[in-house]
């Protein structure tokens, strides 16, 4: 519960920081329908979502954590196993297994580096994203966090990877 309040604060503490950096540069400007120019720094972003990113990544008994931590140990890290999980009748995600039996094979067998692995490539499409589409960035960051949506990071790994690959690709179906 700790981690969660402080994954709040600190994007409310980067959001009022934005504000006063804005208001001190003089910078503040309203916004209509037609004028969203502005976009939060990439640093500022790369901040708040680095911060969730890490605490996502560095979990170990949350939610389904387990399971998959006991999933990815249970993987072969043959690439010559890897067809053998391509049948759909037995397998929900072949595509997830065999990232993960590459990951193993050719990166690391450790699984901190996998969650960690996956939870920057879930966060950056959603931070891309919000920095790109919203008009108030910490806003909906704030949303984000409050709304638990993060909480998919954490639990439906899988399924939540493949929601943000198409999240990333929004400019194109739209």
């Amino acid at each position: 519960m700790i981690i969660y309040n402080s994954m709040i604060i600190w994007i409310v503490v980067l959001g009022i920081w934005n504000k006063l950096v804005m208001q001190a540069q003089g910078e503040t400007q309203r916004f209509t329908q037609k004028q969203r120019d502005y976009k939060v720094p990439m640093y500022l972003a790369i901040l708040t979502f680095g911060y969730i990113i890490f605490w996502v990544g560095m979990r170990s008994g949350v939610a389904d954590t387990k399971a998959y931590i006991n999933s990815f140990n249970a993987y072969p890290s043959s690439l010559a196993t890897i067809p053998q999980y391509w049948d759909f009748s037995e397998n929900k995600s072949p595509g997830f297994i065999t990232f993960s039996i590459l990951f193993k094979h050719f990166i690391s067998t450790d699984y901190h580096m996998w969650l960690m692995t996956i939870a920057i490539l879930s966060g950056i499409p959603i931070m891309l994203i919000l920095r790109k589409k919203s008009k108030y960035f910490f806003y909906s960051s704030f949303l984000f966090m409050t709304g638990l949506i993060f909480f998919w990071m954490l639990n439906g790994m899988r399924q939540f990877w493949a929601a943000t690959i198409v999240f990333l690709f929004s400019d194109w179906i739209e």
